[in-house]
């Protein structure tokens, strides 16, 4: 089944044999389009641990992100074990920068290894206005 298309938008593997091959691994050709944020359930106190996906202290609404590497916000699958350095008020987003967390973490490095993988294509490109005619 390696090398097929999966389903529109995505693709199988790499086509060549490797001790890898009985894992299918999809990436889609467009990179993120979209991430899950989070965001305070009730009011969090400096000091407080986030208990990640369905825990008590934060939930998850979808953006739109053309570009999530320059998103400040913190993304759902990452707000496990982190310890807020400020106090966030209930609803209010959650940042990257709020948190304090090991960077080499398992979560946060794959995480990064997502991005940069991403397609040139999920950049934005900003069109300037035409000059104005004197």
């Amino acid at each position: 089944m390696s090398g097929s298309s999966a389903a529109p938008g995505f693709s199988i593997g790499s086509g060549s044999p490797t001790p890898w091959s009985r894992i299918s691994i999809l990436q889609p050709e467009h990179g993120f389009r979209t991430n899950v944020y989070a965001y305070a359930k009730t009011t969090l106190k400096k000091g407080d641990r986030l208990d990640g996906i369905g825990g008590y202290a934060c939930y998850g609404l979808i953006e739109n992100c053309p570009e999530p590497a320059m998103h400040p916000g913190l993304p759902i699958c990452l707000a496990h074990d982190l310890v807020l350095e400020r106090r966030i008020e209930k609803d209010e987003p959650i940042m990257l920068a709020d948190g304090a967390y090991d960077s080499d973490r398992f979560d946060f490095a794959l995480y990064r290894r997502a991005l940069d993988v991403a397609p040139a294509s999920n950049q934005v490109k900003m069109i300037s206005p035409p000059a104005a005619s004197s």
